[in-house]
């Protein structure tokens, strides 16, 4: 603990206002009060001022003060009114009781002109007027919804941000509202001609509006920082805008706006449509984002070292959903040339442990073909999608096996959650006794406190790790919901014949599928392992040339006991090797 030698003002509001609650004006009346108070004047370090909501605990300036407050070193703290400490009661109680008061500091509030008492009827009146804080607070986002309902329903904008191309504000308050830039409309209206119409590539647009001088996006707007050039991603963007038919996001729900609209249902139609068209050609996702553009990996983040984890004895003979994870392999490209020149992408999923820096441990440089394993598991999805039945049955016999195994977890976490009860009663217990006057002295308070706070620290710690443990089990509930999702990607994938990048990774996560490649020790190739939430086990190589095993080999091929196939295999294969079919 340090000197308790710091005194702090601090000063908050919502949104900067020139009123009596903006920041500059505590803070001066804070400055005043010590002055009155023949203090030495506070620090400009010590002076905190803050634009944030104060419905929450988790702010910059008040992070640093509590942080001081742990170290022990403030001695004072002056406020202007109890709602700037905070907008919920219990958070301003907690923080009066436990933190100020528990650590013999002063809490000033410049409203009361004295510093806040340790008797029950300071700290009752205090709790008083954070409750009344807190019942503005609720009564002040009720008036702002009715209000913004209203500005909504009127045709007008309610939400913030910047301009969106196309579009200006004007006005203020009630009667802003979103009205068409005629320039910027021709320039859009052009782009959709020249792609639809025209059937112009997006590459010969771009050439045309740099070519004409048109002003891009960000310069229209004004913008500081942007680019003087236009770019693919800035037509794309123009292509893919529903704002340009009059569809806005109001107040979370989206609204039709026709007078608004640019362009023609029909247009922009037949633009979406070309955008699919060259999707499906090219294989790639809608999102034309920049950091969308780069290497797909259908797998990224759900590759492990299965060598790795061979070598880690904490991990021999647990079932693989259990494994702790040391090396996740990470996602890379090399581009080499060619004999003719050319450059060709090689796609990797390399593990990590030749980042590692740590001397009790060997460097593993395995690293596997990502379009082989990519395609493997597109094909195990694609298989899966077919029987949600079955999929379904896999995912409840994993969750029951999983609540077995977690019995006992389930016993600690029971356990834990009495002790956390008995432990808070014991510290309320301790504080009512020092309101009563029964502990005389915080000295004893916070001596009697401190191992009983200590315990509950860390028995709060393990339930919570108990509880994430348990997390690996879905409830019936989330197991049905990923059923009908996975029906849903199953149904659009027979209509259109495809999923674009982002639902393959959605099927993905929704299978829970991860991948763990390693080297099989009798014929040294490498192979990779499909789990999905511990249910099945599928084994198999990550090299094309099976002409080399001759129909007797591939049929002799042999389940394990937990779904490991020595030889290569279809899924429908892995199935009925793991259920004896």
């Amino acid at each position: 603990m340090g000197k308790q030698d710091i005194d702090i003002g601090y000063g908050r509001t919502s949104k900067e206002k020139d009123d009596a609650y903006s920041v500059d004006t505590q803070i001066n009346e804070i400055n005043a009060y010590v002055a009155r108070q023949g203090w030495p004047e506070l620090p400009l370090q010590y002076q905190l001022r803050e634009d944030f909501s104060g419905y929450t605990l988790d702010r910059p300036e008040f992070n640093k003060l509590r942080a001081l407050i742990k170290e022990g070193r403030v001695r004072r703290i002056i406020i202007h009114h109890v709602d700037r400490l905070s907008r919920r009661s219990y958070h301003a109680k907690m923080i009066l009781e436990e933190e100020i008061l528990a650590n013999n500091i002063e809490l000033h509030i410049v409203a009361w002109g004295r510093a806040v008492q340790n008797t029950p009827e300071d700290i009752a009146f205090f709790g008083i007027q954070a409750d009344f804080a807190q019942l503005e607070r609720s009564r002040i986002k009720i008036r702002m919804t009715g209000a913004k309902q209203t500005i909504r329903d009127a045709g007008g904008w309610v939400g913030e941000g910047k301009d969106r191309y196309g579009y200006t504000r004007v006005g203020k308050r009630k009667e802003r509202v979103w009205v068409i830039v005629k320039e910027e409309r021709a320039i859009i209206e052009r782009v959709f001609y020249l792609y639809v119409i025209k059937d112009w590539s997006v590459a010969d647009i771009v050439a045309e509006m740099n070519k004409l001088g048109y002003a891009t996006p960000g310069q229209a707007k004004g913008q500081k920082r942007c680019r003087t050039t236009w770019t693919a991603p800035m037509i794309y963007a123009i292509l893919n805008c529903r704002h340009y038919l009059g569809y806005w996001m109001s107040m979370g729900e989206e609204r039709h706006f026709p007078d608004r609209r640019i362009i023609t249902d029909e247009m922009f139609q037949r633009a979406q449509e070309k955008l699919m068209e060259r999707a499906q050609r090219l294989g790639i996702s809608r999102d034309f984002r920049s950091s969308e553009r780069k290497e797909f990996y259908l797998l990224r983040h759900e590759v492990y070292c299965d060598e790795c984890r061979k070598r880690k004895p904490e991990n021999q003979g647990v079932p693989h959903d259990q494994w702790v994870d040391w090396f996740k392999c990470s996602a890379s490209t090399t581009r080499q040339t060619r004999a003719d020149g050319n450059k060709k992408a090689y796609r990797y999923y390399r593990c990590n442990s030749r980042h590692e820096k740590r001397e009790d441990r060997e460097w593993c440089n395995l690293h596997g073909n990502a379009d082989r394993i990519d395609e493997l598991a597109w094909e195990w999805c694609q298989w899966l999608l077919n029987d949600p039945d079955k999929v379904a049955a896999a995912f409840e016999g994993a969750r029951e096996e999983a609540m077995r195994q977690n019995q006992d977890t389930i016993e600690s976490i029971a356990a834990g959650e009495a002790t956390v009860t008995k432990l808070r009663e014991k510290r309320k217990r301790y504080m009512e006794m020092f309101a009563d006057g029964i502990i005389t002295s915080r000295q004893e308070l916070a001596e009697m406190l401190a191992p009983v706070d200590e315990t509950l620290t860390s028995t709060e710690d393990l339930v919570r790790l108990d509880k994430q443990r348990l997390e690996r089990a879905p409830s019936s509930a989330e197991v049905r919901e990923r059923v009908t999702a996975l029906v849903e990607l199953r149904e659009r994938l027979e209509l259109i014949g495809f999923l674009d990048q982002e639902l393959q990774r959605k099927v993905v996560e929704l299978l829970g599928l991860k991948a763990y490649v390693g080297v099989d020790e009798s014929t040294k190739l490498q192979y990779v392992e499909f789990v999905w939430h511990g249910a099945m086990y599928g084994r198999m190589p990550l090299h094309d040339d099976e002409a080399d095993l001759d129909d007797e080999d591939k049929e002799s091929s042999t389940c394990d006991g937990v779904g490991h196939l020595q030889m290569p295999v279809t899924p429908e294969r892995v199935w009925k090797a793991i259920n004896g079919k």
